[in-house]
């Protein structure tokens, strides 16, 4: 669980330090960090997207994924939890609405933690007791969280208890997971559509899209069960 721990203590005090960088930036110079973010949020994820080698696969998944996120409408339960921790935790945080701070953390969540050295680093440690990965993932995102902090808010800070409680269940039950890392295949695809997810939510920052990206989720988990049932 080390590696867990300092990935989720690396996203608290980057977010902490985009803080204290906000205060010190105009509305401007904050609504130009945003959207810097969004297309080097969108480029990054497409980068990664573009490695994906089963095409009808992918749009398959984000397609069922989608319709079913939709139907569930994961993104309104996504919403409610961030309006409770801002309740519960930031209460003292009148800069921002409470539907900012809750796309904060949904958007942030979902960046911290879809990906493939999310899901191998957790992997990693859980069987292995090797943190590398997720040490290399932790510097990641301690510069991704005081840039999104500071274009965002503090709800990005909340997104550690995402990491927290998704990379340490990963790590736990790394043995159920060894398939994963076996198959290189499945694993691409799976990073595919979860790139896909993060290229959606560049276009987000950059107000160019309005997507509920919580509700695309379920797609991750249908792309593996496509693959294991197809291949």
């Amino acid at each position: 669980m080390l590696g867990v721990l300092v990935n989720t203590i690396a996203i608290v005090i980057g977010a902490i330090i985009g803080v204290i960088f906000k205060k010190a930036l105009s509305e401007k110079v904050t609504s130009a960090v945003m959207i810097s973010m969004g297309i080097a949020t969108f480029i990054i994820g497409l980068q990664a997207a573009l490695k994906v080698e089963k095409t009808l696969l992918l749009v398959i998944s984000i397609a069922v994924g989608t319709a079913i996120g939709t139907i569930i409408d994961i993104d309104k339960y996504v919403n409610k939890l961030g309006e409770y921790l801002k309740k519960v935790f930031a209460s003292k945080s009148k800069s921002e609405s409470s539907a900012k701070f809750a796309e904060a953390f949904a958007s942030s969540s979902i960046l911290f933690a879809v990906g493939a050295m999310s899901v191998l680093g957790s992997i990693d440690a859980g069987l292995k007791h090797d943190y590398n990965i997720l040490f290399i993932k932790s510097t990641m995102d301690f510069v991704a969280s005081i840039m999104y902090t500071a274009s965002l808010g503090i709800g990005v800070a909340f997104s550690a208890i995402t990491i927290l409680v998704f990379q340490g269940l990963v790590a736990l039950f790394a043995s159920n997971l060894k398939f994963l890392v076996d198959n290189p295949g499945m694993m691409n695809e799976f990073s595919a559509v979860g790139n896909l997810l993060v290229m959606t939510i560049g276009l987000n920052l950059m107000g160019v899209t309005k997507v509920k990206v919580a509700n695309m989720l379920p797609a991750i988990v249908i792309v593996l069960i496509l693959y294991k049932l197809i291949y």
